[in-house]
């Protein structure tokens, strides 16, 4: 399970929006800006992170994205979920598309405590937690 590009790039937003002070928004241009993200595909990310209410957003001069609790509230998991949908919870270390308890892969056994670990690893981890 690694991390695709756009759980990548929503966590790098979500640590910017972590090291502001509470209530003070950021513009999604400038975190694009300094984390080399492309505009607008970043918009739809935080777009997604809004509709979780992760995130908050005002329009207007003074606008821009915050988060919408504190960041050691919110776990990479979460982020993680919200932008996939949790299928990386489900996702099979050898891709295949039927890949259970009941249906296993040649490496389903071995894969799934490591996999639950991970999983636990990154509910535990917040956005506060992290610094890049």
């Amino acid at each position: 399970m690694i991390l695709s590009r756009s759980k990548q790039y929503a966590l790098l937003a979500m640590i910017e929006l972590g090291k502001r002070p509470p209530g003070e928004y950021l513009l999604c241009r400038r975190i694009a800006r300094d984390k080399g993200i492309p505009f607008h595909y970043l918009c739809k990310l935080m777009q997604q992170m809004v509709n979780a209410g992760l995130v908050e957003a005002a329009r207007g001069r003074s606008g821009g994205y915050r988060l919408a609790v504190p960041p050691a509230r919110i776990s990479i998991r979460e982020v993680m979920r919200c932008i996939d949908g949790g299928q990386a919870e489900q996702e099979c270390l050898l891709g295949l598309k039927a890949c259970s308890d009941d249906n296993a892969c040649a490496v389903h056994c071995q894969w799934r405590p490591v996999k639950e670990s991970l999983l636990d690893l990154l509910e535990q981890q917040t956005v506060a937690g992290l610094d890049c």
